[in-house]
């Protein structure tokens, strides 16, 4: 029935549903789901008003984005994936205006993968050093090493790989 109801949203928008148990999983065609997003959240007959959590996978050749959302109002939770295609150069909407609590994910996720947030309040690094020229967490991913220079810290690609 939930199904339904965000499908009835979407048209055709959704490219694949996956059910288990009473979860569900929407994988998302469009780059932005922000329309889709904020209608799972406000919509009465859906009110997924809790983000419960966020992340994304780094499959080589592109990036999802993993939306899990929770329903306190109907005890129900669906997760929204969305395929990012450009490996070298993956952004999609920021969901801080729906969601407060998805700035620091945001953040941990572009500063750890790389991924960039369109129109989000404050996207700067929270664990790496604002200078740190790589994503930590990117299946691609060589550590830079740190050197001084002229009294300042400078990162550098290592000059061979071991």
């Amino acid at each position: 029935a939930v199904i339904h109801r965000v499908l009835q949203l979407r048209g055709n928008a959704a490219a694949g549903v996956c059910h288990l148990q009473q979860y569900t999983a929407l994988l998302q065609r469009e780059r932005h789901p922000h329309d889709l997003l904020k209608s799972l959240k406000e919509k009465v007959s859906l009110s997924f008003d809790r983000l419960a959590n966020y992340t994304a996978v780094d499959y080589k050749d592109y990036f999802e984005i993993v939306y899990n959302l929770f329903s306190r109002r109907y005890n129900r939770w669906v997760t929204v994936k969305v395929k990012l295609e450009d490996h070298d150069n993956p952004e999609i909407e920021s969901v801080t205006g729906i969601w407060e609590g998805a700035n620091f994910e945001e953040r941990e996720t572009y500063d750890l993968m790389g991924i960039r947030f369109l129109n989000h309040p404050n996207l700067t690094r929270i664990l790496m050093p604002e200078d740190y020229d790589a994503f930590p967490l990117r299946k691609d991913f060589v550590p830079l090493e740190p050197k001084i220079e002229g009294g300042e810290l400078v990162w550098h690609k290592p000059s061979t790989i071991s």
